[in-house]
C-alpha cells in the first residue's frame, strides 16, 4: 500500500526526506524509519513514482483510497469525510503538481518548501480537491512569514484564500512565546516538539496548540475531531 496508516491522521501519504529542502534537526521520520524497517523502502518507492511516473502514481492512489473507504475495518471508518494528509514525511516539489491535480479525493498539505515559493501556492489552490495548505514555519524559516503573507494577499483574492491557507509553527513553547506578538497572532497551529511534562503544561496555555499535542484530545484519530489543519467536516 502506498498510503501509511497513521494513528493521528488515520492515513497519510509519505515521501522520502530527500524531497525536503529544509533539513530539520527535530524530524521524527528518522525514528520511524528505525522502528519500522519497511517504512524507508515504501517512502523511497513513493518518491520514485511521484517523480518519474506521476500518472500511474495518481491512478494507484485513487484506487487504494477507494478500497480503503469501502473497508469494513473500524480504522478507516468515515475516511471519506476526512481529507488525507499529503507529506506525512517529505515535502512538495514542483513536479508533484502533475499527480496532485489528478487525485479524486480531498486532501491537505503541510509544507515548509512552499514557504520559499509562494507562486506554487497560487496554482495549487486552483485544485478543487485540495482543502487547505498549511505553510509550516520554525525557528529557521519564520523570517519568511511576513513576506509570504504580503505575496498571498497581493496575488490572490480573499475569496480564494479564505479558509484554505493556514500558518503553523513547529518548535518548543519557549520558541513560540519568544515570537513577536503579531507573528504569534498570525500562527493558526502550534506543534510542540518538547516532550517533557513542562512542555505539555506550557502547550496547554497556548490557544493555537494542536489539541492532541496539548493533551486536550487523545492522539488516536485526533484529526477526525479537529480540523485546524485540514479544513474538512
Amino acid at each position: 500500500m502506498l498510503f501509511t496508516t497513521n494513528r493521528k491522521t488515520v492515513i497519510s501519504l509519505d515521501l522520502d526526506r530527500s524531497s525536503c529542502n529544509q533539513k530539520c534537526d527535530y524530524c521524527y521520520v528518522n525514528n520511524t524509519e528505525k522502528a519500522y524497517p519497511a517504512y524507508l523502502p515504501k517512502i523511497k518507492k513513493n518518491n520514485f513514482l511521484a517523480e518519474h511516473l506521476p500518472d500511474e502514481f495518481a491512478k494507484q492512489l485513487n484506487s487504494e483510497y477507494e478500497k480503503l473507504t469501502k473497508s469494513k475495518s473500524k480504522l478507516y471508518s468515515d475516511l471519506d469525510k476526512l481529507p488525507v494528509r499529503i507529506y506525512g514525511s517529505g515535502d512538495y516539489q514542483k513536479s508533484h503538481y502533475k499527480w496532485l491535480k489528478q487525485l479524486n479525493f480531498q486532501y491537505f498539505i503541510i509544507s515548509k518548501n512552499l514557504t520559499s515559493d509562494i507562486s506554487e501556492v497560487y496554482r495549487l489552490l486552483a485544485i478543487p480537491n485540495l482543502t487547505k495548505i498549511v505553510l509550516s514555519y520554525d525557528k529557521d524559516n519564520i523570517h519568511r512569514i511576513n513576506e509570504n503573507i504580503i505575496l498571498l494577499v497581493c496575488g490572490m483574492s480573499y475569496k480564494t484564500l479564505k479558509g484554505r491557507i493556514a500558518f503553523s509553527f513547529t518548535g518548543t513553547a519557549k520558541e513560540f512565546k519568544a515570537l513577536p506578538a503579531m507573528t504569534k497572532e498570525t500562527i493558526n497551529i502550534f506543534f510542540n516538539i518538547g516532550r517533557k511534562k513542562a512542555d505539555l503544561t506550557a502547550s496547554k496555555s497556548i490557544p493555537a496548540s494542536c489539541p492532541a499535542d496539548a493533551g486536550h484530545i487523545p492522539t488516536s484519530r485526533a484529526c477526525t475531531k479537529c480540523n485546524k489543519c485540514h479544513g474538512g467536516r
